[in-house]
């Protein structure tokens, strides 16, 4: 550390020396310097870690939120009971020297990973409780932790919200692992030994450190370098309001604004009844407040076991009920669903979300007349079921799922229901489409709510939105950090 610190001590004293030589500057090994820049960045966290959560919920819109602010709060989380939430959160960039995000891009999230990781994100816990500190001062904190500046060498707000945020083991550690700001004919020198690709953002680094470090440095000019114009022609890899499941028991959504204003939707889900008849087959799914399926199946025509997977079995709808709290609809003979467990698929399971349906047409005809629908159905069960068995493990359950004691039925058989009836009552061409449409939303909580009853998990939880980094869904695009002070 004190050879580091001498190698930086010598190299600004050097480079006020140098003399001018035509703009060349003379070879010098820094092999201290390089190593340094050559550690793990301060945060790390990418779409390669992230959870890309559930794309069966695309577009997925539930309504109805209740408005969260810092007053809502208990310490700095939410209690939050079963419902349907909004909150306007004052979030941090994360990531300098990169495009800010735009209204209607798709984000998702990922865990804090990074040598400052840790401590980035108690930086955004304590300014929750230090409400005085003004957040432009606690950014620029955080870009100073981003680009490896030294605590002692910090003006202005940034120096106060340094001293407030970081404890004294903090800022001491801080300034032994720091970098001083680097004259441009030193860093040009330098970035010859790094990838093309990564120049841009330690030249970014080096300029931020220097800003940082002069007094009265006003935050429009380090916004204008952290944070660039918005890249509106590139394309991501996750559309907007896509919704990821916490293990927790609630799914949340994230909608930029600005890289200071992120706009979180959270789904406590309600809970739902399950009724089955005697060969196991869902005939009634109710939840509050009054939203109601039920089905009668056709006896008349056997269960059809599926050719490509023995553990499903397809049985036609007879008819259809649908109720809402205003309104009431019948649909006969249509469509049918998967009851039962799929077989586990022989190929690897792509890092996708725990669950995915998509609808598919209605069943017409013979039951295997339209061979390619009910194979795509059959494949997606498959997939269902890794997704969550990979849910299983992770919850570290293991054991309990195999005495017996939880089961995936729900989880599953819902998911069959839910597309089924979906399939078979999303053509109607009347005026009842939008409460109709308005049902299916609500079927998608009870899918989450299954997930919550598999868990264990108690109807209602604590909510800190600063568990986790936002990630855009495109790779070159600014990470956004929040915690929990709102606008």
């Amino acid at each position: 550390m004190v050879t580091t610190t001498l190698i930086l001590a010598s190299l600004c004293a050097a480079t006020a020396q140098f003399p001018d030589i035509g703009g060349r500057l003379p070879r010098i090994d820094l092999p201290g310097i390089e190593n340094l820049l050559k550690k793990e960045d301060p945060l790390t966290t990418s779409l390669d870690v992230a959870d890309f959560g559930l794309p069966s919920l695309d577009g997925w819109d539930v309504g109805d939120y209740k408005l969260l602010t810092q007053e809502d709060r208990h310490g700095r989380v939410w209690k939050l009971q079963p419902g349907h939430y909004v909150v306007h959160l004052r979030s941090y960039c994360a990531r300098a020297g990169t495009p800010g995000p735009w209204a209607g891009h798709g984000m998702v999230h990922g865990p804090w990973r990074g040598s400052a990781a840790e401590l980035i994100r108690n930086v955004i816990q304590r300014a929750d409780l230090n409400l005085e500190i003004d957040t432009g001062d606690v950014q620029v904190l955080i870009w100073a932790l981003l680009s490896r500046a030294k605590p002692s060498k910090l003006q202005g707000g940034a120096r106060e919200a340094a001293l407030k945020l970081l404890t004294q083991e903090e800022r001491r550690k801080l300034d032994g692992i720091g970098l001083d700001f680097l004259e441009d004919r030193v860093m040009s020198q330098l970035m010859e030994r790094f990838d093309r690709a990564l120049r841009p953002l330690l030249e970014a680094e080096n300029k931020l450190r220097g800003m940082v470090y002069k007094a009265n440095q006003p935050f429009e000019e380090l916004e204008r370098l952290a944070v660039l114009p918005p890249a509106k022609d590139a394309r991501g890899e996750v559309p907007t309001g896509r919704w990821l499941w916490k293990p927790e028991g609630y799914a949340i959504r994230y909608e930029p604004r600005t890289f200071a204003h992120l706009t979180v939707y959270v789904v406590v889900p309600q809970p739902f009844k399950i009724t089955r008849d005697s060969k196991g087959r869902i005939v009634r799914l109710e939840g509050p407040p009054g939203y109601v399926s039920e089905v009668e199946y056709d006896d008349s025509i056997p269960g059809q076991r599926c050719p490509t997977d023995e553990g499903l079995t397809a049985y036609k709808f007879k008819r259809i009920t649908l109720i809402s709290p205003t309104n009431r609809a019948t649909f006969e003979n249509v469509g049918w669903t998967y009851v039962g467990v799929p077989k586990r698929r022989r190929d690897p399971l792509a890092l996708e979300s725990i669950y995915a349906w998509h609808t598919t047409a209605p069943w017409q005809g013979g039951f295997w007349s339209t061979i390619e629908r009910w194979r795509d159905r059959a494949e997606r069960a498959q997939q269902a079921r890794e997704r969550f068995e990979q849910a299983r493990q992770n919850a570290e359950r293991l054991d309990r799922i195999m005495r017996g004691d939880a089961s995936a039925d729900d989880f599953l058989d819902i998911g069959h229901y839910r597309e089924g009836i979906e399939a078979a009552t999303s053509g109607d061409p009347s005026e009842r489409i939008k409460w109709i449409a308005e049902h299916h939303a609500r079927q998608n909580e009870a899918l989450l709510h299954a997930i919550n009853v598999f868990e264990s998990l108690p109807d209602g939880t604590e909510v800190d939105t600063s568990d986790r980094v936002a990630l855009p869904g495109h790779r070159g695009s600014q990470r956004l950090v929040a915690g929990t002070r709102t606008w």
